[in-house]
């Protein structure tokens, strides 16, 4: 399963080798919030797992909880460090 997924290796993978998981439920009436949502989790370098599942294997965890406060996102938003895929 973990082949399948491309990442770039440009950016820092995370040192002890975990994968961030983020699980997300936008309300439908809220397409832009979920649009940008969408947009902040490429950009960090996640990548699509399944329906509203979003994965990455970079040291951006911090970073992504600062995003989501920042949009105010963090109501919508479980994050969870797992161990593999």
């Amino acid at each position: 399963l973990k082949s399948s997924f491309k990442f770039s290796e440009t950016r820092k993978r995370r040192k002890d080798g975990k994968y961030i998981m983020l699980i997300f439920d936008v309300p439908v009436k809220n397409i832009k919030a979920r649009n940008l949502l969408r947009s902040v989790l490429q950009n960090l370098g996640y990548k699509l797992f399944q329906q509203s599942v979003w994965i990455c294997p970079f040291d951006v965890f911090e970073k992504t909880e600062k995003l989501l406060q920042m949009y105010s996102l963090e109501k919508y938003v479980k994050l969870f460090l797992i161990e593999e895929l």
